[in-house]
């Protein structure tokens, strides 16, 4: 049956579907879609018609497409239904929706049709990973816990319980190993007798529906001991209490120590005065004196720093800190009025010299034989320590261990908080972006710990030039942001800029170095549109043009800045799916002899095979690479490769095989460990050392330090040559062929092209062909394309030259063509005359 003959009200639903709908004929063609798949496709419903899949793919994935053929073909030969998941690719990121095809049989049970049905679960993949991510956190603190913890299931009934998880201090405090629970319920485990009390308190916790504490006896393999437990209820959407999460104390010696008291003044005269927990008698009797103290012991004392004098007679509440008081005493209470016989919590005091100190502190009502209040007895164990450390962990999660300045986290969260105020208010807030110049080279002079200290340092300079209402965070190794509000314009913020430079250039003593700090910085004033992600953005940009610009300065970003940013963080997400997708490739361009017109090299060049943009050139992608940290897995995947492609020349060519040219970044350089790349790429394609050269360009020069120079000697005794490309573009080159062990220049094309036109460009290029040669340097020329260009060059004395008069750069495949034909040449050129 056509679309067109559907009943409307069938094909209403078809259309209106906010789900995707296509039918595909026995072939796999589209026989119909509904407007919501033609939406994510970009295209009118009927362009899409009549197309087999994987005709029309642009969103689609590859794999995605194969298994759509591989389904359909299933769905008509086994005339059943099949689900699966698919990926696709919109403007806002790659997506994921879940179909199901389904057979649409005739009146004798042949399939004439397949029914496609879908669904964005995007969002339902990011639920799972979120869920799996809460897991994992859960599951560390469960493990670790060292409070014995478990999680039961509870039956539709509320009567039975069963053993979901168990950590290990459970098994150790009960001594019935993990394995041996774990998917129990409760009476396969323990005793009748034990299995009886245990699954009443269960039973109590799921008829009262809120966390409850008790505490029970149980005979256990561990021992018969007294034991402290938490039950907290969890509910389903129902409203049913389907799981209890429990938490269990051994509490046998606290629980002996009560009974004593309660059996022998005596005994417990001496437990109470000379426990290690802090003891107290509180009076119940009259409003006036109710929760007063009535005696108290030595480590209660040292607790609160006060003498005993100093305690007694005075109301529990006034050695609470306000924020606990009111609460602790409805709390004792509830004691009072039956509503518990003891209670446990953590409470904050007030030590004698002003300080909060924390105490978990326990109460029981004591009654005397006629069952009337006598008094409450309070324990208080002294977890101040903990609470702090407690603390200082939740500092740590949001703030920089070296210098104790924000950390990124909490940077975002103030820095949201702080634009919404500016919004408000109808004020600007500034983000400056802080990137300290030559780091790399103090650390590597000095040491990291000279480097942390130097950071520790630069923070607290940068503290020092800001108001009460701005922050520093440190968000990097040497990267600073400063968030600054209330400004009514830029020159507010061009003030702060110049005086965080000022503060900076003052001298900072480094173990008796005298070294100055200088930054980059990129200054982001926010406007009514601002977010707190773009606003970092666009100073993280406008400090890449400082930085680029010679850094020690300031730039205000703008919104070329801003579109370069955006760029920078597109072409980033797809560089880096590129390399996970294996999309990076590498062309070859030949490097020839000029006097014999032997191929003698080649140089490795990258490029991208972007999926809809096609062959792309360095300069789309590499400076986005250098400015975000990927060049350095880029560079060491193109000298790998170039090396294994080089090794397989050398074994069909032998001699004649080319050298291969490799460009590297002074980013891979120094602490990178360029050498050992380079020893694991030679090993791995057994291409002899001499065979490789590696180009850094004469701009690349001027970034290297001193490990990045260490590298190149190196590398240069093993045999390795070292080229320097672009030369003459600067004034470096001339210094690094004095300082580098360089063996091959290559002359920027921009000299090439300007021969027999320009007097300045051809007496230069003549300046360095003559220079090479007479340092006995291997002089390549780049960029020839003409005849005249390649005589002109050959009558220098000009070595090797490349350009479009012989090749542009090609793949692998069709370069190993040119090189068998130079190599017959060449043997041609050896053979004698016949």
């Amino acid at each position: 049956m056509s679309s067109q003959t559907r009943p409307h009200t069938a094909e209403s639903l078809l259309v209106n579907s906010p789900d995707f709908v296509v039918r595909f004929d026995l072939d796999g063609n589209r026989l119909y879609v509904n407007p919501t798949l033609a939406e994510v496709y970009g295209v009118p419903p009927e362009e899409l018609l009549g197309r087999g899949v994987g005709k029309t793919n642009e969103v689609v994935d590859p794999e995605s497409v194969a298994l759509m053929r591989a389904m359909i073909v299933e769905v008509v030969r086994d005339l059943t239904s099949r689900d699966f998941e698919i990926t696709y690719r919109t403007p806002g990121g790659a997506r994921v929706a879940q179909y199901r095809l389904v057979p649409e049989l005739d009146e004798h049970g042949r399939v004439i049709e397949v029914l496609g049905l879908g669904r964005d679960v995007t969002e339902l993949a990011r639920v799972q990973r979120e869920l799996v991510e809460r897991e994992t956190r859960f599951r560390d603190v469960f493990d670790n816990a060292l409070d014995s913890m478990f999680l039961l299931e509870v039956s539709p009934d509320g009567q039975h319980f069963r053993n979901l998880e168990i950590n290990p201090a459970l098994a150790r405090m009960s001594g019935i190993p993990r394995e041996a629970m774990v998917g129990k319920y409760i009476e396969e485990v323990v005793p009748p007798e034990v299995a009886e009390a245990v699954n009443s308190k269960y039973r109590h916790c799921v008829n009262a529906g809120v966390p409850i504490e008790e505490d029970a006896e149980l005979d256990l393999p561990a021992g018969r001991r007294w034991y402290h437990s938490t039950l907290i209820p969890a509910r389903d959407e129902t409203g049913r209490v389907y799981r209890i999460v429990g938490i269990t104390r051994d509490i046998t010696e606290r629980h002996n120590a009560q009974l004593a008291l309660a059996a022998s003044e005596e005994r417990f005269r001496l437990a109470f005065d000379d426990s290690l927990l802090g003891m107290a008698l509180l009076s119940v009797d009259g409003e006036d004196g109710r929760f007063r103290y009535l005696r108290v012991n030595k480590a209660m004392c040292e607790f609160l720093g006060l003498t005993a004098d100093q305690i007694l007679g005075r109301p529990h509440a006034d050695v609470l800190a306000p924020e606990d008081a009111d609460d602790t005493v409805a709390t004792l209470n509830g004691l009072l009025s039956d509503a518990y016989t003891n209670y446990h919590t953590e409470r904050r005091f007030v030590h004698a010299n002003g300080e909060t100190v924390w105490g978990l502190l326990g109460a029981t009502l004591v009654r005397n034989p006629e069952g009337a209040p006598l008094h409450v007895l309070a324990q208080v164990e002294d977890i101040t320590t903990r609470k702090r450390v407690e603390e200082q962990l939740a500092f740590r999660a949001l703030h920089d261990d070296l210098t104790g300045l924000p950390n990124r986290a909490l940077l975002m969260e103030h820095l949201g908080s702080a634009l919404a105020r500016s919004q408000r208010n109808g004020t600007h807030l500034a983000v400056f972006f802080l990137d300290l110049d030559d780091f790399k080279s103090l650390n590597d002079s000095f040491g990291h710990a000279a480097g942390d200290a130097f950071l520790i340092k630069v923070a607290a300079r940068i503290g020092s030039t800001l108001r009460a209402s701005d922050i520093a965070a440190r968000i990097g190794g040497d990267e600073f942001v400063v968030v600054c509000e209330n400004l009514t314009e830029l020159s507010g913020a061009t003030v702060l800029a110049e005086k965080i430079q000022r503060a900076l250039a003052v001298e900072i003593d480094l173990d008796g170095h005298r070294v100055t700090a200088s930054a980059s910085i990129g200054v982001a004033l926010s406007h009514e549109h601002s977010t707190p992600e773009n606003l970092l953005h666009d100073a993280d940009a406008a400090m890449y043009v400082a930085k680029h610009s010679g850094g020690q300065r300031w730039q205000p970003a703008d919104a070329s800045l801003h579109a370069a940013a955006i760029r920078v963080l597109s072409v980033e997400a797809e560089l880096r799916r590129a390399i996970e997708q294996q999309e990076l490739r590498v062309h070859y361009q030949p490097l020839v002899d000029l006097h014999t017109g032997a191929i003698v090299g080649v140089e490795a060049l990258v490029r991208w095979q972007h999926p809809q943009r096609g062959l792309l050139l360095p300069r789309e992608f590499l400076d986005v690479a250098e400015q975000r940290g990927l060049i350095g897995e880029i560079g060491q995947w193109v000298l790998r490769t170039a090396c294994n492609q080089a090794g397989t020349w050398r074994r069909q060519f032998g001699d004649r095989a080319p050298a291969m040219s490799v460009n590297v970044s002074s980013r891979q350089l120094g602490n990178q460990g360029l050498h050992r790349q380079v020893d694991a790429a030679l090993a791995a394609s057994a291409l002899p050392v001499e065979k490789l050269i590696l180009e850094l360009t004469e701009s690349q020069l001027l970034k290297i330090r001193a490990s990045a120079t260490t590298d190149l000697r190196t590398l240069s005794e093993r045999g390795v040559k070292i080229a320097i490309d672009d030369f003459g573009t600067g004034h470096a080159g001339y210094e690094y062929l004095r300082r580098l062990p360089v063996d091959e220049i290559k002359i920027d094309k921009s000299f090439t092209q300007t021969l027999n036109i320009d007097r300045t460009g051809s007496a230069i290029t003549a300046g360095i062909v003559a220079l090479g040669l007479g340092l006995g340097l291997t002089v390549v020329a780049k960029g020839i394309e003409t005849t005249e260009q390649l005589h002109l060059l050959r009558d220098m004395g000009c070595t090797w030259g490349q350009g479009w008069l012989w090749h542009r750069a090609l793949p692998a495949d069709e370069i190993h063509a040119l090189i068998a034909q130079s190599a017959r040449d060449a043997n041609a050129r050896r053979s004698p005359t016949t």
